[in-house]
């Protein structure tokens, strides 16, 4: 959980969120995705879809368009 990535990466629906430098917390993800084939599948499914309709060049480029509209 650095930066801005909890406001990208929903935690359990298309990866983890865990505190810096929790072993604990890494390791306790790592094995729920190893005993859960389909929450895997989900996460992967779920991180496919965000990134193809959010980040994608034409979207990044149409949001810098907005903020460089807002900003003049």
């Amino acid at each position: 959980d650095v930066g801005a990535v909890s406001d990208v990466i929903e935690s359990g629906k298309e990866g983890f969120i865990v505190t810096p430098g929790s072993a604990a917390e890494i390791e306790s993800a790592i094995l729920l995705l190893k005993n859960n084939r389909q929450l895997l599948k989900n996460i992967k499914i779920n991180s496919r879809i965000k990134v193809e309709k959010n980040y994608t060049d034409t979207q990044l480029g149409e949001n810098y368009t907005k903020l460089y509209r807002e900003l003049a």
